[in-house]
């Protein structure tokens, strides 16, 4: 009971602590401090590209400001990590916007099926062709100021269950969110909504039997251990993360600061984009060495899905105007492929 008593108190030290951190950017050594919560593990490669952004944030900004990076688990839970943004508590947040498009109706075009073939594309699509435009003024809108989309690898199903055809899928319990919880139901799958960090566990006790997920992470999430098989191709090539900044904490930066921050947010997006193919082949090898099966399935198979997932397009496109600009975009930018 006292230790109890002690790690409640411990708590509430803690909460006073961030209480009194988080109203504002604080300035230690005459930086700029800036907290942005990561939505997922310090070990992953979300980690290891917002490790890169701080590192870039301070190089673009001649070392006046610093990133102060607080992973999954440490201080906020993915689900308060928005309204945490919205209101202050942290400057920044790495997340996928797909966990709060109960919130941002945009949210769900990133997460269409079969956009995208390659990183590359994903910096052209939102540098020249308009897609980071129609996010910045999206999350306007919610007071949060858009920072940009990192290519984060490709992402599909990672199984406990052997699948030849798409029809193995029906009646699994897998982890999936919007888009792709629609995705999942269209597979007779049942789709299970999940914080990245409790997939490990829920994959252990056969809450779930399945997610959707990038390739790297079983090793970096060592999903080798709960997992059997990883089908191919991926479902997303590659999947994007979101990194922004709460309005007010924008606003309180200057001229300066915010171009070095957009700046730094660049070079991190294209420094994921060249490290993508290694990700994928890095996970690919583990599953190797782990013995994880690497399952493909036919040509015909992948044509089926596709037409299936079509009419998500519409739906999402759909759900606001911004959010109909940003498909159109995507699928004028397909037609010319």
């Amino acid at each position: 009971m006292r230790d109890l008593g002690l790690k409640r108190l411990l708590l509430v030290g803690l909460a006073l602590l961030l209480t009194v951190s988080f109203t504002g950017s604080l300035a230690w050594g005459g930086e700029k401090i800036l907290r942005f919560q990561v939505n997922y593990a310090g070990t992953s490669k979300g980690g290891a590209s917002m490790r890169y952004f701080a590192d870039q944030v301070a190089k673009e900004s001649g070392g006046a400001l610093k990133c102060q990076l607080f992973f999954a688990g440490q201080i906020l839970k993915t689900k308060e990590a928005f309204s945490a943004l919205q209101k202050g508590m942290v400057d920044g947040l790495y997340s996928a916007l797909l966990y709060y498009g109960g919130i941002v109706k945009e949210a769900s075009w990133e997460w269409l099926p079969f956009t995208w073939q390659d990183p590359s594309q994903v910096v052209d699509l939102y540098y020249n062709r308009g897609l980071l435009q129609v996010m910045e003024q999206a999350l306007a809108a919610h007071r949060v100021h858009y920072l940009g989309a990192i290519p984060m690898g490709t992402l599909g199903f990672l199984t406990k269950f052997d699948v030849k055809q798409l029809a193995d899928f029906k009646g699994k319990k897998i982890r999936a969110s919007g888009p792709q919880a629609s995705v999942v139901k269209l597979l007779g799958a049942t789709p299970v909504s999940l914080a990245a960090a409790e997939q490990y566990t829920a994959l252990q006790r056969g809450t779930i039997e399945g997610t959707i997920y990038p390739w790297y992470t079983v090793g970096a999430y060592k999903f080798y251990e709960v997992i059997d098989y990883i089908v191919t191709p991926g479902v997303y090539s590659p999947c994007v993360i979101d990194v922004m900044m709460g309005l007010k904490s924008w606003k309180r930066l200057s001229d300066t600061e915010r171009q070095a921050i957009a700046r730094a947010t660049r070079n991190t997006v294209e420094w994921a984009a060249r490290q993508n193919n290694a990700w994928d082949q890095e996970g690919l090898t583990v599953t190797k060495e782990h013995k994880v099966k690497i399952l493909k399935l036919s040509s015909q198979e992948v044509k089926q899905l596709r037409a299936a997932t079509k009419p998500m397009w519409d739906q999402v496109a759909a759900r606001s105007e911004l959010s109909g600009k940003a498909v159109k975009i995507l699928r004028e930018f397909l037609n010319e492929k």
